[in-house]
């Protein structure tokens, strides 16, 4: 008898500490997930705030561009009327102003693409000409890539078929890819040696093959299986939502298109979507 309520007591707290060791692990699991929840809450609070930056600035750059126009317009009178003969001085003049404009273009494009990624819309799927809607997306992430030394190369057949999906969606998916790319080539390659490779073709009559590949660190084999599960991320606590990857999948699925990912530690990762295409 002995015997058996010792073993009966030793059970008993061996399964009380057990028992208490998971409800720990449930409570830290559930801080977290607030945390990450607190942090997605903050950064769709900073998309309102930056989709509001660029519509008050969008209005100063479409003054600024009318003022250019007029500028131009007074010196091409002058010129015609012998006003201003040609000179070192007019050339350089001339030279700024359309300077001028073409950064005033530059930052128009980046507002409303901005404007454009923060709008609150429904599901809206057309037609997407993905030759160009893909290099648009990519020249919002071109500076960035220049400024770390990363070679951006970009594939795109010239038969490739448009696709039936929601534009704003897509430009989500597919800036979360590329931003998540450029991070993993720093984290490996500082600011030289890195090489990112988005190409586009047909996979089949049915469908569109869009890859972004890149030479970053890499995805080891126990956390590839985990990075479409929601609120997973390997990053560090305050760089990260964990939210990405899952919410892309999510949207790639809701245009009847599949998602993966293929990685190997310290050679990097090629992220695959397959969109159907338009009929």
């Amino acid at each position: 008898a002995l015997i058996g309520g010792a073993i009966i007591i030793s059970i008993a707290f061996f399964l009380t500490e057990k028992i208490i060791r998971q409800m720990q692990q449930t409570d830290l699991e559930k801080k977290t997930l607030g945390d990450q929840l607190i942090r997605a809450s903050r950064l769709a609070e900073l998309g309102e705030m930056a989709a509001g930056f660029a519509h008050e600035i969008n209005n100063p750059l479409q003054v600024i561009k009318s003022e250019q126009t007029l500028i131009e317009t007074i010196l091409d009178d002058f010129k015609k009327n012998g006003q201003l003969p040609p000179s070192e001085d007019l050339d350089d003049l001339e030279d700024s102003i359309k300077q001028i404009s073409l950064q005033v273009g530059r930052c128009s494009k980046i507002t409303h693409a901005i404007l454009k990624f923060g709008r609150k819309d429904e599901f809206k799927p057309i037609d997407v000409d993905l030759q160009t809607f893909i290099p648009e997306i990519i020249d919002m992430i071109a500076q960035k890539a220049r400024v770390n030394g990363i070679n951006l190369e970009q594939r795109i057949s010239s038969d490739i078929r448009p696709i039936f999906g929601d534009p704003a969606q897509l430009q989500q998916v597919l800036l979360n890819l590329f931003n998540n790319a450029l991070h993993a080539i720093e984290e490996r390659h500082g600011v030289s040696g890195g090489n990112l490779l988005i190409s586009i073709e047909n996979k089949d009559e049915n469908n569109v093959a869009i890859k972004v590949r890149d030479n970053g660190c890499g995805i080891s084999p126990e956390n590839l299986g985990k990075i479409f599960s929601p609120f997973y991320t390997t990053k560090p606590v305050g760089e990260g939502t964990g939210l990405g990857l899952s919410v892309c999948y999510g949207i790639i699925k809701n245009m009847g298109g599949t998602m993966a990912a293929e990685s190997k530690p310290g050679q990097g990762t090629t992220f695959s979507i397959y969109l159907p295409a338009s009929n």
